[in-house]
C-alpha cells in the first residue's frame, strides 16, 4: 500500500478472510494481499479539509492508476479486459467502499504524476519503495521482492557465484533493460527471454 501522509480515511475491510482497520488509505496495511496504493499528495490539513473518501462516494467510482501490462498483476486477457491480481483488488476495494473501480491504464513514467494531479485517486501498482518517496508517500507492506536471482545448469552451481563470473559465458536476462541499465558494464544482453515468475525480476543463466 503507498499513500500520501496524512490520508484520513477510517473504515473496515475484510479482503480474502482477513479483516483489518483503515486508519488511513494505505498508511496501514490495506489488505491481505497488500496492493501498492497511492493517493495523490498534499498536506495533512488539505487532504483531510478535501474529503478523499467522500469526493470518492459522492463520485461513485474510484479512479485507479495500473500498467495493464504486466502479468500476473495487471494485464489484458484474451476477450481484451484488463485482468490480474492488482484488477481484482481494486474491483474489491472499490466493492467494499460501495462504489465501481474505473481502471485507468497509465505508463509507468507518468504515474505517479497522474496520481499528484489528482486524475487518479489511488495506484494499485508494484512501487518500489525508496527513502525519498516515502517522504511524500506512504507504502503497505511489500507484496513481492524484486531481485537479481539466477538459475543455472546442474552441475555448474561451483561456477558462478557471483555477477562478475557471467563474463565470456553464455546467458540469458529475463529483464533485458533492467539488466543493461544495471549491469551493463560488466556484461554483454545477448536476448531477452519474457516469462513471469513469483519474483518478477529473475534472470536465468545457463
Amino acid at each position: 500500500m503507498f499513500t500520501n501522509n496524512g490520508s484520513t480515511l477510517q473504515t473496515d475491510i475484510t479482503t480474502f478472510g482477513v479483516n483489518m482497520k483503515l486508519a488511513h488509505l494505505g498508511r496501514q496495511a490495506l489488505m491481505s494481499v497488500m496492493a501498492v496504493a497511492l493517493v495523490a499528495g498534499m498536506s495533512v490539513k488539505s487532504f483531510a479539509d478535501e474529503g478523499l473518501l467522500n469526493k470518492v462516494k459522492e463520485r461513485g467510482t474510484l479512479l485507479v492508476g495500473l500498467e495493464g501490462t504486466y502479468p500476473p498483476f495487471s494485464f489484458q486477457g484474451d476477450d481484451g479486459k484488463l485482468t490480474g491480481f492488482e484488477v481484482e483488488f481494486a474491483q474489491q476495494l472499490a466493492k467494499h467502499l460501495g462504489v465501481e473501480a474505473s481502471l485507468k491504464p497509465t505508463k509507468w513514467d507518468g504515474m505517479l504524476a497522474s496520481l499528484d494531479s489528482k486524475r487518479i485517486d489511488v495506484v494499485i501498482n508494484q512501487v518500489t519503495i525508496s527513502d525519498e518517496r516515502k517522504k511524500k508517500y506512504d507504502f503497505s507492506t511489500p507484496y513481492t521482492i524484486s531481485g537479481i536471482q539466477a538459475l543455472v545448469k546442474k552441475g555448474n552451481e561451483g561456477t558462478i557465484k557471483t555477477a562478475a563470473d557471467l563474463k565470456a559465458k553464455k546467458w540469458v536476462s529475463a529483464w533485458a533493460p533492467t539488466m543493461k541499465s544495471g549491469c551493463g558494464r560488466m556484461f554483454r544482453v545477448s536476448m531477452c527471454v519474457p516469462m513471469m515468475m513469483t519474483q518478477p525480476n529473475i534472470r536465468i543463466c545457463a
